[in-house]
């Protein structure tokens, strides 16, 4: 469900001219390398890169995070805590998929950032009905995934 009301978004931002279409693909070959890696050897390789720390280190991370999570607002720490269980109940090929689609957010250019960011913020101000309508004529011309 969630994955289906993120791609519907993202398509609708599509419809409104924002997204560009050449890296939809690169994002599906990008989801593509994860699946084949799998998240099991970025989490073994996540552990190694932690077990390879001195304990100094170690406690030097714990206090930079525990000091930066101090520091966020109780809203935003609920927010992080909730998306976190999210996340953990997200299967490997829905995990494979965000993170495909969070290092095509970070490949793009802050101008078209930006960009994206005023599509979603005209998508949501839009009335239910006519953004119904958009979200619709995006999932039409939409072509399936292969």
């Amino acid at each position: 469900m969630m994955r289906r009301l993120a791609c519907t978004w993202l398509l609708a931002i599509a419809a409104l001219g924002a997204l560009p279409a050449a890296p939809a693909r690169a994002a599906d070959e990008s989801a593509a390398q994860a699946e084949a890696h799998g998240p099991q050897r970025a989490r073994q390789e996540r552990r190694e890169r932690w077990r390879s720390l001195a304990p100094e280190q170690r406690r030097e991370a714990r206090a930079a995070l525990r000091e930066r999570w101090r520091s966020l607002p109780p809203e935003r720490q609920q927010q992080l805590r909730e998306r976190f269980v999210e996340r953990r109940s997200l299967g490997p090929e829905q995990r494979a998929r965000l993170q495909a689609n969070r290092e095509r957010w970070r490949s793009l250019a802050p101008a078209e950032r930006e960009r994206l960011r005023e599509a979603w913020r005209r998508l949501r101000e839009l009335p239910p009905d006519q953004r119904q309508r958009v979200l619709e004529r995006a999932l039409a011309e939409t072509p399936a995934p292969e």
